[in-house]
């Protein structure tokens, strides 16, 4: 192999970087530090690698005029051959120089790759061995209540009332075993995914977002759109491994993950403790549960209860990690939830068997006890009624004004990750930390931006009925239609609409000619001290049938600067006048618009809107003529453009 050879291919990396840092002048001098620093950027994405190289390219521009002007003139396909030489020369020169960026480039370059070699192996056989001890914890945790089980209790003369079959007994250790093992299993599974789509990802997210100025945000990859804007805003020159935002991540994923490795997650003793704890929860209440399969029959004690419960939390919380390992979303913080919905289940179970009535304790106190174990918070509002019988006004209100659930698409598996987060009704979502919400919950962003923007409206209105007795009320009235009953499931929201304006016919008509409105206020927030209906369902009704069902949509529909010029004149409420007669208040979008879009919770909205995918104009098909065949009778061929519609 020559050896010449590396020196020249140094030589075309070396000249590529300084052609591609001459786009962006930002200075009367091309060889200066922060030219040096921006072309080393384009070799590596390791900042202190960069630096170094930044240090050789000081070296490599000094004293050196002829490597000046050959970057100064390297436009043309002659300068560029030129610049090419120069830096091949001028590396052969330099020696010492030469050896020193050969490494560095290489380093960058085998920065990219998992490495070879015994490196690779040793690497790749601890990994298998830490995955293969964390498994064989398993099955020890799993498998210890299982042997305390059968000494004290399954093997104790006196608990005998009949010998088991060795089959049925077998069946039973084998389902303990399973049915503890692989919500484990899931996670030490999930450590092998590769992570490295997940920093790009999330660096993507953020430069879309505009959370930041560019230069503060980390670096993107180079194939996306917000690549050239980061350089442009200089974000070369700011240290990536104290960037807030790496941090963040490297915080929650790991150091590993964010590094240009993109490696896969690493398995950590400290971080499993919640798995293995869970596993063993799992394993003994397995274990307590099929001693004795009895209460499968006849469900009437405590302990009977508590068995429901457990099928129901164990039910939502498998489907939940399951869900969570699609998304690349399992973290130990899963399983510490988990094992917090186990205490909360035993707890409400326990407390709220003792309120049910005696008949109700057999059938339907066991599916009483499962829908608890799946939903405990429908418990402990059980408990809460119960209790305000007596205590009255000394309980407190625990069901939010604006709660989640209210919000298109949030369904209870999302609901209670968002709850894991602190988010527990629409005012935390807007104002939650929009960075650490979309780390740690993986819910796909342009789901929870959408979820944000209809909080905002729906934050800026009254709330809706959120309890059974302001339904009841608003059925009594009408306008919401009786779910129960089966002639009104389907209603739609043209049908809502017309029952409302039927049972008050008064409001729906316009005032007489020449008379004023004198009510218009008091009609507007009648509904929120009144004993009707609430003033924020009529008017998400009415939004949503004009088919604005977010903040966005209603700054779409209603330009502030249209309906809300901030001039005396009346103009622009004359030329929305036609939306009265469908029951929307003028004024009230005026004011609406107003707020809206001075609201900064709505900026990361609007810059995930106008930040993304760009209405391309289609392309069109080339002007040509094709003969279509007609019928045997036809005069002739007709001409038929390509793309004409015809």
């Amino acid at each position: 192999m020559d050896a010449t050879a590396p020196t020249q291919d140094l030589a075309k990396q070396l000249s590529l970087s300084f052609l591609r840092a001459k786009l962006y002048p930002e200075s009367d001098s091309r060889h200066d530090e922060v030219y040096r620093l921006r072309a080393a950027r384009l070799l590596t994405e390791n900042d202190r690698v960069a630096r170094a190289i930044e240090v050789e390219f000081g070296e490599l521009f000094q004293n050196n005029t002829a490597l000046h002007q050959s970057v100064n003139t390297a436009v043309s396909r002659c300068g560029r051959r030129k610049l090419l030489e120069c830096v091949d020369r001028s590396l052969r020169d330099r020696p010492h120089t030469c050896a020193a960026l050969l490494a560095l480039t290489q380093s960058a370059l085998d920065d990219g790759r998992e490495g070879d070699g015994n490196v690779a192996e040793s690497r790749s056989f601890a990994e298998w061995l830490r995955r293969n001890v964390a498994l064989g914890m398993l099955q020890i945790l799993i498998l210890t209540p299982l042997v305390i089980a059968y000494f004290a209790v399954w093997n104790d003369e006196t608990r005998h009332t009949g010998e088991e079959p060795v089959g049925i007994a077998l069946l039973k250790v084998f389902l303990v075993w399973v049915l503890s093992f692989v919500p484990s299993w899931l996670y030490i599974r999930f450590l092998g995914q590769r992570a490295g789509a997940l920093w790009n990802e999330y660096v993507i997210h953020l430069h879309r977002l505009a959370v930041d100025e560019p230069r503060y945000l980390p670096r993107p990859p180079r194939s996306s759109e917000f690549y050239q804007e980061w350089i442009a805003d200089r974000g070369y020159l700011q240290d990536e491994e104290g960037n807030i935002y790496r941090q963040k991540f490297n915080a929650y994923y790991g150091r590993a993950v964010s590094s240009a490795r993109g490696r896969d997650f690493v398995v950590k003793t400290e971080t499993l403790f919640p798995v293995m704890l869970t596993a063993v929860i799992f394993s003994t209440c397995w274990t307590a549960t099929l001693a004795d399969t009895n209460f499968l029959k006849d469900p009437h004690t405590v302990w009977d209860a508590l068995k429901f419960g457990f099928f129901g939390a164990y039910a939502f919380t498998f489907q939940s990690l399951i869900r969570r390992y699609f998304q690349s979303d399992l973290r130990p913080s899963a399983y510490a939830s988990a094992v917090l919905r186990l205490v909360v289940v035993f707890t409400t179970v326990a407390t709220l068997f003792q309120i049910l009535d005696p008949v109700e304790r057999g059938g339907g106190g066991a599916a009483v006890a499962f829908v608890v174990g799946s939903f405990p918070i429908v418990g402990i509002y059980a408990l809460h009624r119960t209790a305000a019988v007596t205590l009255r006004a000394a309980v407190p209100q625990l069901t939010p004004k604006y709660p989640l659930n209210q919000i298109d698409g949030l369904n209870v598996w999302y609901e209670s990750r968002l709850v894991e987060e602190g988010i527990e009704d629409m005012q935390s979502l807007v104002t939650a930390n929009l960075v650490d919400v979309m780390l740690h919950t993986r819910v796909p962003l342009a789901r929870l931006v959408d979820w944000i923007d209809q909080a905002t409206l729906y934050l800026h209105l009254d709330h809706s009925e959120i309890t059974r007795g302001q339904e009841r009320r608003a059925w009594s009235r009408g306008v919401l239609p009786r779910r129960r009953r089966p002639e009104c499931r389907g209603v739609t929201l043209e049908q809502l609409e017309r029952a409302r304006l039927q049972v008050a016919p008064a409001a729906a008509k316009a005032p007489e000619s020449g008379a004023k409105a004198p009510a218009e206020s008091v009609d507007r927030v009648g509904g929120s001290v009144g004993k009707t209906v609430r003033a924020g369902t009529r008017t998400r009704i009415e939004l949503r049938q004009l088919g604005i069902r977010t903040a966005t949509d209603l700054l779409v529909a209603f330009p502030p600067a249209q309906i809300d010029p901030r001039t005396p004149t009346e103009a622009p409420l004359r030329a929305f006048a036609c939306l009265v007669p469908k029951g929307i208040d003028v004024e009230q979008i005026r004011l609406l618009a107003r707020v809206l879009d001075e609201d900064a919770d709505l900026v990361p909205v609007w810059n995930w809107h106008r930040r993304g995918a760009r209405v391309r104009p289609p392309r069109r098909a080339p002007h040509r003529a094709m003969t279509v065949r007609r019928p045997p009778d036809a005069p002739g061929p007709v001409p038929f453009t390509v793309g004409s519609g015809r």
